[in-house]
C-alpha cells in the first residue's frame, strides 16, 4: 500500500505542475471538464467526507469538555471555518483585481494576495499530504481520495492560473 500512496502523491504533485496547462481545459463560458471535475469533487465531499465528518464529530464529542461540551457540531464548525478563509482568500484576490485594474490598469491581484494563497494552499496540501499517509486502508478508498483531489487540483490550479497568470507560472 505504500507504493501506491507515493505514487498517488507522485500524480497530485504532477497534477499541480502541469494541470493548468492543459489547453482542453480552456473555454467561454467554462470549460465542460472543468465543470465535470468541480462537480465530481464536490461529490465526494457529500459522498466521503461528511459522512467522515460525522465519525469525527463523535470522537471530538467524547474528547472535549467543559463549556465546548455543549456545541453539537464541533467537526463541522472545523470545516465551515475552513470554508470560510478559503473564500475570504478569493475575495481578497477578486477585489485586489479589481482595484488595481482601476488604479494602474494592471490585470492581476496584487503580490501578496497571491502569496497568501500559495501559503494558505500550501497547508492545505500538508493535510493532504497527511491523509494520503495515514488514512487509506483499502486501494478503493485510495483511488477516491486520488481522482477527487486530482480533478479539484486541477480546477483550483486552473483558478490560480487564470487570476494571478505571470505570476503562478
Amino acid at each position: 500500500m505504500s507504493t501506491l500512496i507515493i505514487l498517488a502523491t507522485a500524480g497530485l504533485v504532477l497534477v499541480h505542475l502541469f494541470g493548468a496547462r492543459l489547453k482542453f481545459l480552456e473555454g467561454t463560458p467554462r470549460s465542460i471538464w472543468l465543470s465535470a471535475a468541480g462537480g465530481i469533487s464536490v461529490a465526494y465531499v457529500f459522498i466521503h467526507l461528511l459522512p467522515e465528518l460525522a465519525e469525527g464529530q463523535e470522537v471530538i464529542r467524547k474528547a472535549v469538555s467543559g463549556v465546548f461540551r455543549t456545541l453539537d457540531q464541533h467537526a463541522y464548525l472545523m470545516a465551515l471555518v475552513g470554508l470560510i478563509a478559503f473564500y475570504g482568500l478569493e475575495r481578497a484576490a477578486k477585489e485586489s483585481h479589481a482595484e488595481r485594474r482601476g488604479r494602474e490598469g494592471e490585470e492581476t491581484p496584487e503580490k501578496s494576495v497571491f502569496w497568501l494563497h500559495i501559503a494558505s494552499f500550501s497547508i492545505y496540501n500538508v493535510l493532504i499530504g497527511y491523509l494520503l499517509a495515514n488514512n487509506f486502508r483499502t486501494i478503493k478508498s485510495l483511488a477516491f481520495f486520488f481522482i477527487a483531489m486530482a480533478l479539484h487540483f486541477l480546477v483550483t490550479d486552473f483558478g490560480l492560473s487564470k487570476e494571478f497568470k505571470r505570476t503562478y507560472h
